[in-house]
């Protein structure tokens, strides 16, 4: 998989060096190299909005690193074109997760994030979309309203006594029925948005 990383911070630069040396990686700082000379970059790692606006016009999946993730600037990135948003210090597991999930289509979120947005939707939109629940199972239908509350996998398979892998095999059923392809949109589903 090739990554092109175009950060300023020399901490963060060496920080992913190290822990993403698993990947064909590219440093630059500069937009027009990544544009004309890496067109088939599967993702690129940036960390200001000026950057990302000309990397998302040219059809880059881009994933924006804050050292201070916050819901504001993850709602800013993410109408600027941005594919994920994460911690500039989180651990390689999650970069890897992160980089899949973009590259493969997805968008990728912190999960307190994601809580907000949540949390932020249902304070907004009060009404459900009852007629989505038509199309769900029982089992479905109490795992949708979990996550139209806002509780994570775990607690979810917490409350349920299931395990974190079933909850997750059933959200992604759920999705699949609903048309949607992530919790957020799910929501923004059931709340008819």
């Amino acid at each position: 998989m090739k990554i092109a990383i175009n950060i300023k911070d020399r901490e963060i630069k060496n920080y992913l060096e190290e822990i993403l040396s698993d990947f064909n990686i590219y440093f630059t700082e500069y937009n027009g190299v990544i544009i004309n000379k890496f067109k088939s970059i599967d993702v690129v790692i940036c960390d200001n909005i000026d950057d990302l606006e000309e990397l998302a016009l040219n059809n880059f999946k881009c994933l924006v690193l804050s050292k201070n993730p916050n819901f504001v600037e993850a709602h800013n990135f993410l109408n600027k074109g941005a594919r994920g948003y994460a911690n500039a210090r989180m651990q390689k597991i999650h970069f890897v997760d992160a980089i899949n999930c973009i590259k493969n289509g997805g968008v990728w979120l912190l999960p307190d994030i994601v809580a907000n947005m949540v949390n932020l939707i249902n304070q907004s939109y009060k009404q459900d979309n009852f007629a989505i629940f038509n199309v769900l199972d029982e089992r479905e239908k109490i795992v949708a309203n979990y996550i139209k509350d806002g509780l994570s996998n775990s607690s979810i398979a917490e409350m349920l006594n299931l395990s974190e892998r079933t909850i997750k095999s059933i959200s992604s059923s759920i999705y699949q029925k609903v048309g949607v392809k992530n919790r957020i949109q799910l929501v923004m589903a059931l709340k008819n948005i």
